[in-house]
């Protein structure tokens, strides 16, 4: 019992490490508009798709504000209440793993009213919350790019509709 254990951990820390070597983090790069209605912050992991739901997103505010794109790992440095939206774009492994950076930045957040989360994860019907924040969660297929896009947009547009 105790030895298949072991084995099942070392298989799950050997995928994980794996998958963190597949990840990449988006190019950090600062837009910036020319009369700015709100500061964006843009952390993610990079993937066909989530560069593809990225893109979609730049499309319709680029020019509205400046958007500071990143990767997961740089939300370790940054000071939340300087961003009126803050969209993470990360990917579940094993349905509960995610970047320790994103982890980190959840449970030392009091309050997630101007954040989004995408996660991807394999499977299509799982679903996120952690601390009243709903994750928009998806499988990273094609046809869900529009979909994402829509989803995220319609969040992000309640946030900037509402300021804190």
């Amino acid at each position: 019992m105790i030895l298949s254990r072991t084995i099942l951990n070392l298989v799950m820390l050997a995928t994980l490490i794996m998958a963190g070597a597949c990840t990449r983090a988006v190019k950090e790069e600062r837009l910036i508009a020319e009369r700015p209605r709100f500061e964006m912050l843009i952390a993610a992991d990079t993937s066909e798709f989530k560069d593809a739901v990225r893109e979609r997103l730049l499309e319709s505010y680029r020019g509205e504000g400046n958007i500071t794109l990143m990767g997961v790992d740089g939300l370790r440095t940054i000071d939340p209440a300087a961003y009126d939206v803050i969209l993470i774009m990360d990917t579940c492994l094993a349905w509960t793993h995610f970047n320790p950076s994103l982890m980190r930045f959840l449970e030392g957040s009091a309050e997630f009213k101007h954040v989004v989360l995408l996660i991807t994860a394999g499977d299509p019907e799982w679903t996120f919350s952690q601390g009243g924040l709903d994750a928009v969660t998806a499988a990273s297929e094609t046809e869900n790019e529009e979909r994402v896009a829509a989803r995220l947009k319609e969040q992000i547009e309640g946030i900037l509709a509402n300021p804190r």
